[in-house]
């Protein structure tokens, strides 16, 4: 049973001519758990069924409710939805298998879960590098990491108006 909090960092995806296929892990995370006795942590708040960790959490098996603390902003290009989703799994992993945030068989567990959590999302760029970290290059369904020969520090700029993934894409040409 998960009884550790489970956390995940943002992302930012889409970066220079990698649309859809590149993204990059921020140092900005999602914390969830299961809600059991004890008070949620400060800052938590519980996740209902249509919460994009709670819809991620029960695809991978997961059971009872889950709480959600996050420091990502919604709506705001940092992969708030990709890195809760990928919480939900990783919470559902360590419920049904029991394995501690160390184990190997978290690593044996990522490709399953870029496959689901791409297909919750629509796309994986976001998903691979809150799974992966580091700066990720994916295509059909698979995510490498990218090496680099820095180790890049990332200022980042929030937005005082929100959008949505849908809505920033519908403003595409094809």
């Amino acid at each position: 049973m998960v009884t550790a909090v489970v956390r995940v960092p943002a992302s930012s995806a889409n970066l220079g001519p990698g649309f859809d296929a590149l993204g990059m892990a921020l140092g900005l995370h999602a914390e969830v758990g299961l809600v059991d006795a004890d008070p949620l942590p400060e800052g938590a708040h519980p996740a209902d069924e249509q919460h994009p960790a709670t819809v991620a959490f029960r695809r991978a098996g997961g059971e009872g409710q889950l709480w959600v603390r996050c420091s990502i902003p919604m709506g705001r290009g940092m992969g708030y939805s990709g890195a809760v989703r990928v919480a939900g799994l990783v919470a559902a992993h360590l419920q049904r298998h029991g394995a501690s945030e160390g184990d190997a068989t978290l690593a044996g567990a990522r490709d399953e879960w870029l496959a689901i959590a791409g297909e919750l999302e629509g796309h994986a760029d976001n998903v691979a590098a809150s799974i992966y970290g580091g700066v990720v290059a994916t295509a059909a369904g698979r995510a490498v990491r990218v090496p680099l020969p820095i180790d890049p520090v990332v200022v980042l700029w929030v937005p005082s108006a929100t959008t949505s993934t849908d809505a920033s894409r519908a403003a595409l040409g094809e």
